[in-house]
């Protein structure tokens, strides 16, 4: 993204729509991890790439209603 860095947009996501769970994926998860380095605005952090594991529980960690 050539004028914004993931934690800009995640803030922006959580601004507009504070409900809506933000997960930043990027190659510095492992570390960010480890650091406790995780932007407030984002709800989970996958390294790249995801493993599928990783992926379903992260996912997994939010609700969304029923569609029909």
């Amino acid at each position: 993204m050539p004028n914004f860095d993931g934690r800009q947009v995640a803030q922006t996501v959580k601004h507009e729509s504070p409900g809506t769970p933000v997960v930043m994926l990027t190659g510095w998860g492992t570390m960010m991890k480890a650091d406790g380095d995780c932007p407030a605005q984002v709800d989970g952090v996958l390294s790249k790439p995801p493993r599928i594991n990783e992926l379903r529980e992260t996912l997994g960690r939010f609700k969304y209603p029923a569609t029909s």
